[in-house]
């Protein structure tokens, strides 16, 4: 078992790999005929071994409380010789591809002194890989992911808490993610926001134990992985309905490379069918 380079987004998104905007997810919808999309790149400093991330999001209004997204990433992943760590690998090298594609939808169930909303996500087992080097671009299971949110927004300022479950095919454990996500807008054009999230593996799968050996020991995308991911985001506004966001991420796991901080970028459009006044609806941008 190695590093957690390939889970210290947010991502996550995940998502993955955990995307960089201010509101990353939550129980808001994009309402109808409105919408976000953001293109961000990021990646990770020091350690023997990188994963820098391409990646397009996008989210559409249905219906006023209904809304459905998509995360394009495309990973480019390597390994390189570090003569003070023991657990660098015999062979180097650079790997591009296609990382886990997603499509979800979301609901916003309640808009009242708190909001409430719930969704789906699946992301697909789409990847590259090569044994010899031990490095592939995305997880090697299909994840289905449940996920139920709960936040507060204003003008100025906005909190959520989400818990995702997942459930992943081809002997993959299952986990769950809590993240917790609160900013306040600090000029008018300028939001900041602190991010955490914690991943907790049920190790209930066998996956690793088949997996080859040089895949566990270069670490990218393997399962059973427990870790914590916290850190600043800043979003800034620079044009009507156009903006760029940043964050820094560290994380914490338990890996033989130890922390991994990770930085992320993105340029965002967000796009409304008529302005409306923010009274617990969504304060902040979601993407990346």
């Amino acid at each position: 078992m190695n590093n957690l380079k390939t889970c210290a987004v947010v991502g996550l998104l995940l998502f993955l790999f955990v995307p960089c905007q201010l509101r990353a997810g939550g129980p808001w919808a994009a309402g109808k005929k409105s919408g976000y999309s953001e293109i961000g790149y990021s990646f990770n400093l020091g350690g023997w071994t990188t994963e820098n991330t391409l990646q397009i999001y996008s989210e559409i209004g249905v219906t006023k409380n209904l809304s459905l997204k998509g995360i394009f990433p495309l990973k480019f992943v390597g390994t390189q010789k570090d003569e003070t760590n023991e657990f660098t690998p015999l062979m180097t090298g650079q790997l591009a591809g296609v990382g886990n594609q997603t499509l979800g939808i979301h609901y916003q169930f309640l808009n009242k002194a708190v909001v409430l909303g719930g969704g789906f996500d699946i992301s697909a087992r789409t990847l590259k890989s090569d044994e010899s080097l031990g490095l592939r671009t995305g997880f090697e299971a299909w994840q289905f992911k449940p996920n139920l949110s709960i936040g507060r927004g204003s003008n100025n300022g906005y909190f959520y808490v989400s818990a995702i479950p997942s459930f992943s095919t081809n002997n993959f454990s299952s986990d769950i993610n809590i993240i917790f996500d609160g900013g306040t807008q600090a000029a008018e054009e300028i939001w900041i926001a602190l991010f955490a999230s914690y991943v907790y593996s049920f190790k209930n799968g066998t996956f690793n134990q088949s997996d080859h050996p040089n895949y566990s020991h270069a670490g990218f995308f393997i399962d059973e992985q427990t870790y914590l991911t916290i850190g600043p985001k800043l979003s800034i506004k620079i044009h009507e309905g156009l903006g760029i966001n940043a964050a820094a991420f560290y994380s914490v796991g338990m890996a033989s490379s130890g922390n991994v901080l990770s930085l992320k970028f993105g340029l965002f459009y967000k796009w409304r069918k008529k302005k409306n006044l923010i009274s617990n609806s969504q304060p902040l941008e979601e993407g990346m």
